[in-house]
């Protein structure tokens, strides 16, 4: 019964895990581009070119 437990539980830990990383990622990603994004705008208008 305890192994089947653990077996049971480590199955939906590694599910769990390859989800969180996939959000994680996505999060990531999204994140830099959004940082990107701002970092142009910001240096365009400290440096006074073209917005």
């Amino acid at each position: 019964m305890r192994d089947e437990l653990g077996i049971f539980i480590g199955g939906i830990g590694g599910q769990g895990a390859i989800l969180a990383g996939n959000i994680i990622g996505r999060i990531v990603v999204e994140y830099r581009g959004l940082y990107a994004t701002m970092e142009a705008a910001y240096t365009s208008q400290t440096m006074g070119g073209p917005s």
